[in-house]
Formats: C-alpha cells, sequence, structure tokens
C-alpha cells in the first residue's frame, strides 16, 4: 500500500513540476533545473531518511520512525494543497496556450506516445538509468565490493555516501547543462560514459579502480539523470503529461523490479564478470540508441536566447 502511494506520490509530482514550466511561475528555458531540483530532494530524503530514521528509533523506540514520516507526509500534504489551491490561477494565465497541446478528438494519448519513437527512447533510458541503479550500484556492485574486492561493509558505505553527496552538489549543475546544452547532448554521453566504464569491474579487483569506477559511473549517472524527466515533459503536450510521466515511470519501476534478480541470477549462472558485461551492453546500447532514434527536443540557450525547441 506505501509502496503503490509513494509511485503515485512520485509520478504526480513529476507531472506538476513540468507544469510548472509551461507558466508564469517558470518557463520551459528552466524545465531542466526543475527537474534537478526535483530530484535533488529526493536524493536528500533517500540520504536523509534512513540515518535520521534510526536516530529517532535509537532515542524513542521503533514505531517512533513511523509517526515522524507520517508527520512529514501530514506537512507536504499541506503545503502541496496550497500549491494546487494556486494552481487554477496559472492555469487561466496560460488562456487558450493548451488548446495547441491536446490530441484530436478520439485519439488515444497512450497509443499516440507509443507510436512516438523520441518517447519510446525515452522510456528505453528511464529502464537502463534504473537498471544501473538499483540492479547495478544497489545490487551487484556491493557483492563485488564485498567478495572480490575485499572491502567491509563500512567502507563500501562511505563510498556510496560520498556519490551521493556529490551527486547532491552536481544534481544543479545537471540541470543547467541540459538547459544550456539540450537533452540529448546530456543524456548520451552520460550512459556512454557509464557503460564504457562498467566493464573495468569485470577485469580488476584492484580496491582504487574499484573506487575509481564507482566515483566516475556515479557521477555520470547524477549528472545525466535529471535530463530524461525534462525530455518526457519536453516530448509529451500538455494534455498527454499524465500518461507520459506514469508510462516513464512504469519502464524505470520494470527495471527496480527486474534488475537485481536477473543480475543476481547471472552472478549465480558464472559470476560478477557476465552480469557485468550485460549491465554495461544494455547501458551502452541504450545510449546509442537515443543518440540515433529520439530528436531533440531542446537547442539548449545560447547568450540572450532563452532556447528553443528543435521539434
Amino acid at each position: 500500500m506505501l509502496g503503490l502511494a509513494g509511485g503515485v506520490a512520485i509520478t504526480c509530482g513529476m507531472v506538476l513540476v513540468s507544469e510548472l514550466t509551461t507558466t508564469a511561475l517558470t518557463t520551459t528555458a528552466n524545465r531542466g533545473r526543475a527537474m534537478s531540483q526535483l530530484q535533488g530532494i529526493q536524493l536528500i530524503g533517500g540520504s536523509v531518511g534512513p540515518a535520521l530514521g534510526g536516530i529517532v528509533a535509537t532515542f524513542w523506540g521503533n514505531r517512533a520512525p513511523f509517526l515522524v514520516c507520517g508527520l512529514m507526509a501530514l506537512l507536504v500534504v499541506f503545503f502541496g494543497t496550497r500549491t494546487l489551491l494556486r494552481a487554477p490561477r496559472a492555469e487561466r494565465r496560460r488562456g487558450a496556450g493548451r488548446a495547441a497541446g491536446e490530441w484530436p478528438p478520439g485519439r488515444s494519448p497512450v497509443r499516440e506516445l507509443l507510436g512516438d519513437r523520441s518517447f519510446l527512447a525515452v522510456c528505453a533510458v528511464a529502464f537502463s538509468v534504473f537498471l544501473h541503479r538499483f540492479g547495478g550500484m544497489q545490487s551487484l556492485i556491493p557483492i563485488i565490493a564485498y567478495a572480490v574486492v575485499g572491502l567491509s561493509v563500512a567502507e563500501f558505505g562511505v563510498l556510496l555516501g560520498a556519490v551521493t553527496l556529490c551527486n547532491l552538489l552536481t544534481v544543479s549543475l545537471a540541470g543547467s547543462l541540459s538547459d544550456r546544452f539540450g537533452r540529448k547532448r546530456v543524456i548520451v554521453p552520460g550512459l556512454v560514459v557509464i557503460g564504457a566504464a562498467l566493464p573495468l569491474y569485470a577485469v580488476t579487483s584492484d580496491p582504487v579502480w574499484f573506487v575509481a569506477v564507482t566515483v566516475v559511473t556515479g557521477l555520470a549517472s547524477g549528472i545525466s539523470g535529471p535530463a530524461p524527466a525534462a525530455y518526457v515533459a519536453d516530448v509529451a503536450p500538455e494534455s498527454a503529461r499524465g500518461p507520459a510521466v506514469g508510462i516513464y515511470r512504469t519502464a524505470g519501476d520494470l527495471a527496480t523490479v527486474v534488475g537485481p534478480i536477473a543480475l543476481g541470477w547471472l552472478v549465480d549462472l558464472g559470476d560478477h564478470r557476465l552480469a557485468v558485461i550485460v549491465l554495461a551492453a544494455v547501458v551502452l546500447f541504450t545510449g546509442v540508441l537515443f543518440g540515433v532514434a529520439a530528436r531533440e527536443t531542446w537547442r539548449g540557450a545560447s547568450a540572450g536566447d532563452p532556447g528553443l525547441r528543435a521539434d
């Protein structure tokens, strides 16, 4: 039940941010930065949450963290409701511009989205990014760290914490890069770097190399992370942003479920090398596929130019 509610909240949050980037509150030229701020808040929650929960449980018992989480959720509902109550005024400011993004009568938004190769390509990117994050960084890489490299749980935890901290510091830069240079120029290099660096896990057990590869792939994932969400908001008409974000998130969630199981099975079938090569191949193939099949939706901003759509 909590997982279902969390999925709904995250999806609606992405839709809301994409809507806000087409109102007087901000502009589409800032969409990458807006999406990066959303991801930054999620990273902060994911990083601070376990530590905060542990501290609360230590002083007030195991039930206390659930009460604290519930209180924080109610606060989000309160402030979110205030924002939504202001949304109709923003809609009126947009006026007739909304009609340009509507689907023709009788045409299904979902069917049209599934027929758009650019949208399908960014969904493949979502699958690849989540596969690397949950199947790789949170499942396969810890196995390599403990069984092959010989790191302790504490050492690997410090490493992941450092990567997360770096992502927090660079998330604003990531959004700015996608707004400045375009979505594809951020997404494709990020995926290519990850796909090219991952095979190094298969050829070395040296701790220094392990740390270097983890930092490089982690930073590449963090820098390219906000751009796909901004791309989805770019490519989907306003009336179809809800279904578009839902399908995009479903592709990522599928990788979250399948990734750890599939990569773990490959480790059992052979060893970690096979799993690493398969993960690298998927990420690299997705990067090349997106670079070839997807159109650029945002040319970026030049001096004095807020940016132009390329479609």
